[in-house]
């Protein structure tokens, strides 16, 4: 669980990041000039945060699947250590 905290974490840390950035463009008033500059800057910005929640949804989805692999790891380790048990006492 302390891999799902990090990737949180740190996916919160860039989204504040890019809010900061967002926020210090606009209070200079590069983001509303409406200029050649304000759109490249823009369209940047809406692509990074795009990408932060692709990436985001991704490892989510990575990480559930790697949380159910492990789960019926242990699951069928549990099952042969019982099996063993059971051949060992029977002899």
């Amino acid at each position: 669980m302390q891999v799902q905290y990090l990737g949180e974490l740190l996916f919160t840390e860039v989204c504040n990041a890019l809010n900061q950035i967002t926020e210090k463009l606009s209070r200079s008033g590069l983001l509303e000039s409406g200029g050649t500059k304000a759109c490249g800057l823009r369209k940047h910005i809406l692509d990074l945060e795009r990408m932060l929640k692709k990436e985001k949804e991704e490892f989510e989805v990575l990480f559930h699947t790697v949380s159910c692999i492990s789960f019926l790891a242990d699951c069928n380790l549990t099952r042969e250590d019982k099996r063993a048990i059971h051949d060992n006492e029977n002899g």
